[in-house]
């Protein structure tokens, strides 16, 4: 793989020998104003036959693998907007190319062959896949400098909506929706800004469930450190100071924590209500049965990181066991508002095959961003039923209001 650097008084001039020294097919993998005018930096793929002269190594004989034809990447059916666009085409097929190529070598003894690995291919294909991250941050602020030039106006509120931590995704119909409807605020960037707000409050997914009324079998589930023992507290507290001490009961399924199940165990001694740990579905459906009478039954689950397939095994460990006593139970996803997207992501992923009631937004006063949380819950149709912004037992549970979020999330972003 060739990298050359090029100066030009012009971009187009620099395009210009980039083409004469390196081919039509060079990548640009960057550019920038320098004062003899542009540099740019670009690099041509390498060929078959310098990664068959780089093999040195040789390989265990082993059974010849088939070998499958290269398929060449169709041609783009949309003409390319710049040499950007262009340069990322011929990328492809040559990313492409490289992964559905095998380079094949035969022992020097007769009738026995054998596939050889070349030693820099691991190294070529992972420079292949940072120079594609390149050039697609390259083209990505292209189009977005383009979106910015067409709609300045709804370009800047998507921008806004962003900085609140929203992703793309969440504020491009916001922003479209809000530009669409505010003819008569055009010039008015703070009229619109309302406008784009309240659009935003409405689209968030708010909860009709009222646990403290109805009462019913219900279930937190979540990660670890999301506060899922603390917010049945809360809302155990909220409901014996309502309807009496033989009102509910508390329940957990953490067998794995000793620390959680004394500290769930305190909170009922505290309150005057029973308690029961619960090992498997049978023992679950023995407890429910058993505080049948009890008005609202609420159930601990063990957390643990995102990425543990048991975590989601807790889900259906309270659907079966409280199917059994002939109950319903409503299961919601405790969700910490100062995680980050990603990991709030992999998060509802990790109950995909879990049917969710909705979810409890606990920490909102340790986190800087309230973004990742509203858009996890827009794109994932995921209604709110609380909030809780402290350790205050019951004071800091709060029902979700969506005004009040959006509310909280301007303020952190300023």
């Amino acid at each position: 793989m060739r990298i050359r650097r090029f100066t030009a008084p012009e971009m187009r001039e620099a395009i210009r020998a980039v083409r004469d020294e390196l081919g039509p097919d060079a990548v640009i993998l960057s550019n920038r104003k320098v004062p003899e005018g542009v540099e740019v930096v670009a690099a041509i793929d390498y060929s078959e036959e310098w990664v068959e002269d780089s093999v040195t190594a040789p390989a265990l004989p082993v059974a010849p693998p088939p070998v499958e034809p290269v398929v060449r990447a169709p041609e783009p059916k949309q003409p390319v907007p710049s040499e950007a666009l262009a340069s990322l085409d011929a990328f492809t097929r040559y990313e492409q190319a490289a992964e559905r190529e095998p380079v094949e070598r035969r022992r020097p003894a007769p009738a026995v062959a054998r596939t050889q690995e070349p030693v820099f291919s691991t190294a070529i294909e992972r420079e292949l896949r940072s120079l594609r991250g390149l050039l697609e941050n390259q083209v990505s602020s292209l189009a977005w400098g383009d979106f910015g030039r067409r709609q300045p106006v709804r370009a800047a509120l998507v921008r806004r909506l962003m900085q609140l931590g929203l992703t793309r995704t969440v504020a491009d119909p916001i922003a479209a929706n809000a530009h669409t409807h505010a003819r008569r605020d055009v010039g008015d960037d703070e009229a619109l800004w309302r406008r784009a707000l309240g659009e935003l409050s409405r689209r968030i997914p708010i909860s009709n469930d009222d646990i403290l009324s109805t009462g019913g079998v219900v279930a937190l589930v979540g990660p670890t450190g999301v506060g899922k023992t603390t917010t049945i507290a809360k809302l155990a507290a909220r409901f014996r100071i309502s309807n009496g001490a033989d009102s509910a009961a508390l329940l957990t399924t953490d067998n794995y924590r000793v620390g959680a199940q004394e500290q769930l165990r305190s909170y009922a001694q505290l309150l005057g209500l029973p308690f029961a740990m619960c090992n498997g579905a049978d023992e679950l459906r023995d407890a429910v049965e058993r505080y049948r009478d009890r008005r609202l039954i609420l159930i601990d689950t063990a957390g643990m990181s995102q990425r543990d397939i048991r975590l989601a095994e807790q889900a259906r460990l309270i659907e079966h066991g409280a199917e059994s006593a002939h109950r319903d139970p409503r299961l919601y996803l405790v969700l910490s508002a100062n995680t980050n997207y990603p990991t709030l992501e992999e998060t509802v992923e990790a109950f995909g095959d879990v049917t969710l009631d909705g979810c409890i937004l606990t920490k909102i006063d340790e986190a800087t961003s309230l973004g990742g949380a509203l858009s996890i819950m827009l794109e994932h149709a995921l209604p709110a039923l609380h909030t809780c912004d402290g350790q205050r037992v019951p004071e800091d549970l709060h029902r979700a209001d969506a005004r009040q979020l959006v509310s909280r999330a301007t303020q952190f972003s300023r």
